[in-house]
């Protein structure tokens, strides 16, 4: 995932008298949020480590781990957690790594899972803002139902990537479900593609749950009912603020995020009407068959992002409770409720009031 990021030797790594450089425009490497990598050095000091020299080492100057929202390029990274862990002899690491982590990090990314409506709205902006963390690798939602099940996929085969790193993946995202909702969260079930460690119990009790090692996948799985659950600290304002933090941090930083970009400038044009294609691109600068040939890649349409980008706000808007029906129609772009009913009706199976409705039972 994120912390893993293993680089083919196709991509070149810039560098300047033997130290990473970190890339302020567009992302052409893969590279790690610098909270990452401030995390490993703060793990990496209580464990009686010398960050700054290992850091140095892997040809990182120390520096950028202290400079608020640079990036390390990732083969960097995993050249750091190998020998963090050779020089630790812990193969834990990546739990406490999980456990030093500050939620404030990521680039407002934390303070929007903080402040989301339940865990499941969570998860679906990690899935959104993934690049914020890592710009290799994908996490995936799959729903059975009763069943939630969350995939860390990357593009590189198994065993390639140091282990510590997938761990530290899979254990901070459970950590921050409980900075969300209580230091007692569980998974239901972790799977883990790594061989067993030699401390298994430092795992059992920071996952709580059954483990699978040796498996095919590096999955959380969850029951369905608990991520439905309202957060305590959830306020939809300020996860829409911190919304826009994340989507000009990715504009600034990987300007391939397409989805993000127009993420961004369909919330601006919505209060006067839903964008049309020329008007989309004119905002993005580019050209119409360059949107739709980057969104095909993608497996969607300009039509299908809109759509989705609407009932996400509509359902945010929706928790606002002080926001009336005609309001919420007006700033999603909607000439009249009962068109906004309609299709939100064909977006969810539900009519908006009964969607709030069950918003108070939750």
């Amino acid at each position: 995932m994120i912390f893993l990021v293993i680089i083919c030797r196709q991509f070149l790594i810039n560098t300047c008298q033997g130290k990473t450089v970190m890339l302020e425009t567009r992302i052409n490497v893969p590279t790690e949020h610098q909270s990452i990598a401030l995390t490993l050095a703060d793990t990496m000091e209580s464990c009686g480590l010398d960050s700054k020299a290992m850091f140095q080492d892997a040809g990182v100057d120390p520096a950028v781990v202290y400079s608020p929202d640079t990036r390390v390029v990732g083969e960097s990274m995993q050249r750091i957690w190998k020998a963090a862990v050779e020089a630790s002899g812990n193969d834990a690491l990546g739990i406490v790594f999980a456990e030093h982590f500050r939620v404030t990090a990521l680039h407002g990314l934390g303070i929007a899972w903080l402040t989301s409506d339940t865990l499941y709205d969570a998860f679906e902006r990690l899935v959104r803002y993934f690049r914020v963390i890592c710009t290799v690798g994908d996490v995936v939602i799959v729903d059975e139902g009763e069943t939630l099940q969350l995939w860390l996929k990357l593009p590189i085969p198994a065993g390639i990537a140091v282990d510590a790193s997938l761990d530290a993946g899979l254990a901070l995202f459970i950590q921050l479900c409980r900075f969300a909702m209580d230091s007692s969260f569980c998974a239901e079930t972790v799977t883990l593609q790594r061989k067993p460690p030699l401390n298994t119990q430092k795992f059992y009790r920071f996952f709580g749950c059954p483990i699978e090692f040796e498996s095919t996948e590096n999955t959380l799985v969850f029951n369905r009912a608990i991520l439905d659950k309202r957060v305590p600290t959830a306020n939809s304002s300020l996860a829409r603020a911190n919304d826009e933090v994340v989507i000009n941090y990715l504009k600034r930083f990987d300007q391939d995020d397409i989805i993000s970009q127009i993420y961004g400038a369909v919330i601006n044009a919505l209060p006067s009407g839903v964008p049309t294609q020329e008007e989309l691109t004119s905002t993005l600068g580019i050209s119409q068959r360059s949107l739709q040939r980057r969104l095909a890649e993608k497996n969607t349409t300009p039509t299908k992002t809109i759509e989705q980008i609407r009932s996400d706000l509509a359902k945010q808007y929706l928790s606002e409770r002080h926001r009336s029906i005609g309001e919420i129609s007006y700033l999603l772009g909607f000439s009249e409720p009962s068109n906004f009913a309609r299709s939100f009706k064909r977006w969810t199976g539900h009519t908006p009031n009964h969607f709030r409705l069950n918003l108070d039972r939750n």
